[in-house]
């Protein structure tokens, strides 16, 4: 994922941006009936993979993220960013707790 829709030249696929992803994904929702008083944020990854510091991609989606969903007024209720570690991540629909798995960590759930 790359931080902003708004720095590309090419915008033929808007959820491949945090930007552009967390827009649609909230109109979705909104779309389909839910409320704005109940959205809320729960923020996973943005890891800084690789030696390049120049192209900390995590840093930039996580700085991208918390304002975009600021500027939807969409509170973050949990969160687990950044670090040098990629996560797997597994969402439970029916109560919204997110199963975060690591390399050489224990599970955690947020």
């Amino acid at each position: 994922m790359l931080p902003s829709i708004s720095d590309e030249k090419i915008k033929d696929n808007p959820l491949k941006y945090t930007d552009s992803g967390i827009e649609y994904l909230a109109a979705e929702i909104l779309r389909k009936g839910s409320s704005r008083k109940r959205l809320e944020a729960k923020l996973v990854g943005g890891a800084h993979m690789f030696e390049n510091r120049n192209l900390n991609i995590g840093k930039r989606n996580i700085k991208c993220a918390k304002i975009t969903l600021e500027k939807f007024e969409i509170p973050i209720i949990a969160e687990d960013t950044g670090k040098n570690y990629g996560r797997t991540v597994t969402l439970d629909t029916s109560t919204g707790d997110i199963l975060i798995r690591t390399i050489l960590r224990k599970d955690k759930i947020i």
